[in-house]
């Protein structure tokens, strides 16, 4: 007869890697304590021994994700004279982290798990430390974004800056699922016309400086009926062009 398997962390850390797969194959219905178990080869007690449940398992699984681009994210440096720069970098991590863990990418960026932020931990809402990470996740680019709109660097009046960030941040999210979705299941799209674009980074890149520039011209007109001064916003662009993505930020 077989030996159990030790409930230790290495069985944990391959429950969260088999977990994170079943999540971004099938969805967060195609997880449970059986399925989970009998792909790792261990009894369902490993949950309740090592998560405490099948909550625990989505709060771990979310946790992970978390840690992970942070330790990315927070390696970026921050310069308060070049608050553009910071905001560029920032854009290519979220593009890298993603290609690089896309099981942990729906689960941390896609409501993969179906975590409430509404309900309380005990009824299978987010833990509250989760909360505070998720709110935290958002105020090193805020605090760019504003610091760029105090140098006029970037033009836009302050009211628009919800605008301006949920615009940027659907637009990075959209090219990066749509490119996600094309490296794991080979179609790029619903959309016929659409799918010989070849995703990459520098399609990704061009694509939200562009956008960047349509939003800064857009919100600055309507506000102030006049055409707004870019050539920082235009520098940045231009130096980028001429090195490698990420490059200027290093």
């Amino acid at each position: 007869m077989p030996r159990p398997r030790i409930h230790d962390v290495a069985l944990r850390n391959q429950m969260l890697d088999e977990a994170a797969r079943i999540t971004a194959a099938e969805g967060v219905e195609g997880l449970s304590a059986r399925r989970l178990c009998t792909a790792v080869n261990t009894s369902t007690t490993a949950v309740y021994t090592l998560f405490g449940g099948m909550d625990g398992v989505r709060f771990a699984l979310y946790r992970r994700a978390a840690d992970s681009y942070f330790e990315d994210f927070s390696q970026i440096p921050y310069n308060d004279d070049e608050p553009l720069k910071f905001m560029d970098e920032a854009m290519l991590k979220y593009r890298r982290w993603s290609m690089a863990n896309p099981n942990l990418y729906g689960i941390l960026f896609g409501g993969a798990l179906k975590l409430d932020p509404t309900l309380p931990e005990s009824s299978g809402g987010m833990p509250e430390s989760d909360l505070r990470f998720a709110a935290e996740l958002a105020t090193v680019p805020t605090k760019a974004l504003l610091r760029a709109i105090e140098l006029g660097h970037l033009p836009i009046p302050i009211n628009r800056v919800p605008n301006f960030l949920l615009s940027t941040w659907a637009c990075m999210h959209g090219l990066v699922s749509l490119e996600i979705n094309a490296i794991t299941s080979g179609i790029q799209s619903g959309l016929p016309g659409i799918n010989g674009a070849g995703f990459d980074e520098h399609l990704y890149v061009e694509t939200i400086r562009s956008l960047t520039r349509g939003l800064v011209q857009t919100y600055h007109l309507d506000e102030y009926n006049e055409d707004p001064s870019t050539e920082v916003l235009d520098e940045l662009i231009v130096s980028s062009k001429n090195s490698q993505p990420g490059e200027n930020a290093k």
